[in-house]
């Protein structure tokens, strides 16, 4: 419904309350902090995909100065996502009642983050991170096809993403071989 304003305020009181829970048993994460940090990195996310389009269509209009002025928000929320995304997987990665769902999710939406931020890097700097990248999509399709039933859907999504990634990188074939699977 992307009234992200409200979502936000409700996960950051979860994190709140989860994070009390956690500090109240000496943890530093529940799987609550847990939920909510990855929550929080998709309003992130989705913020940084409006700020993006925002500044696409200030651009289109010939408004440079707003476009530009979208595109550093854009970076920004890109930015906190994946420090948000971190944060999730840290605590997802650590805790052992986290079901493989959540941690495969978590691994996919950190990789799509990391992705879009390989963009306008030099070009050191972005084969790095789309390295991280096929990674983290990489552990997250192991973890997927370990699920039974086979999650079909997120399979597909997890190849699909894997085939966009090795295509940003050059590795066509790679590519081809993903996006069939």
């Amino acid at each position: 419904m992307e009234r992200f304003d409200d979502a936000e305020r409700c996960f950051l009181k979860v994190a709140e309350i989860e994070s009390a829970l956690a500090a109240a048993q000496g943890l530093d994460f529940t799987p609550g902090t847990a939920s909510a940090d990855h929550d929080l990195g998709r309003i992130a996310w989705f913020r940084a995909a409006d700020a993006r389009r925002l500044a696409v269509d200030a651009g289109s209009a010939g408004r440079p100065e707003e476009a530009e002025a979208h595109g550093r928000d854009f970076q920004a929320r890109l930015l906190d996502a994946e420090a948000i995304y971190r944060r999730a997987l840290q605590a997802r990665r650590a805790l052992p009642e986290v079901p493989p769902e959540d941690l495969s999710m978590t691994l996919q939406h950190l990789a799509a983050v990391v992705q879009a931020r390989s963009r306008d890097q030099g070009i050191e700097v972005a084969q790095t991170r789309l390295d991280e990248a096929e990674v983290l999509l990489e552990e997250a399709l192991a973890i997927r096809l370990r699920i039974r039933p086979v999650p079909k859907e997120l399979l597909a999504t997890t190849w699909n993403s894997l085939s966009r990634i090795r295509s940003d990188r050059g590795m066509r074939e790679g590519a081809v071989e993903a996006a069939r699977k």
